[in-house]
């Protein structure tokens, strides 16, 4: 890797993907927060604080809890939240295709999550199953620390297929003191001293007037993080090396195909990355699913991956959320996004089995990967992958 090649801070701390099998019933709440010391706290042998907080809701209770326009909680082995009665209709022009149609659509607001790290930081994520003729539109909204409000951000337009909508993150959100690049919620000036210091989810359902249809979604939550703007970390102590048997992709070799889902090459390094480790925890795509691809080209799940994590708005397949959202289209995986603070906290999760250090109400996790993007006008940026853990 050359100089100019080498990954910002915020691929160096690397953003993952944490996919998490079900195993036989439904995951807890995540309230998965890494708080900082109490002021004035002087125990010298205590950890260093870890500048990462991760909210999700996830179970009935949590779908219950929130505020529904339109939506229900739905029990059962994997909660959910569905469609009821739709509370309107509202018109959609898809920015990609120009088409304009009509949708219901129903809504779901989560409680207000306090962060326990003031962040400078925060990425959504979700897992969801959006049959054709459905999608959805996740929200953040937040809370400064001077009191005052940000404006309701939108932080992703997502289906898995893209035959109904293009799945987009929106440019040109601002407000001042934040903006939105792709999927993440960033302080303007960080040095101001400014930080995020709650927020709240809004979810949107659609689907097409006169269907049962409906989205479902299993897990929605967000990271938020105040990470140093440094271009280097500390050495990681020397954990137990372990060679995992992850199925070996090349995104290179794909240089050239499908220029519609950016060329491939190694602006597919997320996709890659991801349908690794999706193959690793036991994921599979069918010849059908397969059977759009050119039967000329090797490994067809790569463009699979490249085509359903693509972001028409941002023109890559590096978008962190839909990376995940892609993954936990597979039977009995999750995916979140959230941060580890060093190559330590990953040599834990593989030497725990999986399980980093957390709260009784924190969910197992998984790892996998994360790749390219770019933000507007800016030259595209690249993140080595983080290794997938162990089963």
């Amino acid at each position: 890797m050359s100089r100019a090649e080498q990954p910002s801070r915020r691929s160096v701390l690397a953003v993952a993907v944490a996919a998490a099998a079900m195993a036989g019933g439904a995951a807890p709440a995540a309230a998965a927060t890494t708080a900082a010391p109490a002021a004035g706290a002087k125990d010298a042998g205590a950890a260093p604080a870890r500048p990462i907080d991760y909210r999700a809701w996830t179970t009935y209770t949590d779908w219950r809890a929130g505020t529904a326009r339109g939506t229900r909680a739905v029990a059962g082995a994997r909660p959910g939240l569905e469609i009821a009665q739709p509370a309107g209709t509202t018109d959609y022009t898809d920015p990609h295709t120009g088409t304009t149609a009509t949708w219901e659509y129903a809504t779901w607001t989560s409680p207000v999550h306090r962060l326990s790290v003031p962040a400078t930081e925060a990425v959504a994520s979700w897992n969801a199953h959006t049959p054709a003729g459905t999608w959805i539109q996740v929200e953040l909204r937040g809370t400064y620390s001077d009191g005052t409000d940000t404006p309701w951000y939108v932080m992703g337009r997502w289906a898995a297929g893209d035959q109904d909508v293009k799945r987009t993150s929106v440019d040109g959100q601002r407000d001042g003191r934040s903006t939105i690049w792709t999927d993440t919620f960033s302080l303007d000036a960080p040095a101001s001293g400014l930080r995020l210091t709650s927020y709240r989810l809004r979810l949107t359902l659609h689907r097409r007037p006169g269907t049962r249809l409906t989205p479902t979604v299993w897990r929605i939550g967000a990271m938020g993080s105040d990470v140093p703007d440094r271009f280097t970390v500390p050495a990681s102590a020397p954990g137990v090396a372990k060679e995992l048997t992850v199925p070996r992709y090349s995104q290179s070799i794909h240089s050239g195909q499908y220029p519609e889902y950016d060329n491939g090459g190694e602006a597919w390094c997320s996709p890659t990355s991801s349908q690794m480790i999706i193959e690793y925890w036991g994921g599979r795509l069918t010849p059908e699913q397969l059977s759009w691809v050119d039967p000329s080209y090797a490994d067809p799940q790569v463009c699979n991956a490249a085509r359903y994590t693509y972001d028409y708005q941002y023109e890559g397949c590096g978008n962190w959320p839909f990376n995940a959202a892609y993954a936990a289209t597979f039977k009995d995986l999750q995916a979140v996004v959230t941060r580890l603070g060093s190559l330590t906290d990953l040599e834990t999760l593989i030497a725990g089995g999986v399980r980093r250090p957390r709260s009784a109400a924190d969910p197992p996790t998984r790892t996998a990967p994360h790749g390219s993007r770019r933000r507007p006008g800016a030259a595209r940026v690249r993140r080595p992958a983080p290794w997938p853990t162990p089963r």
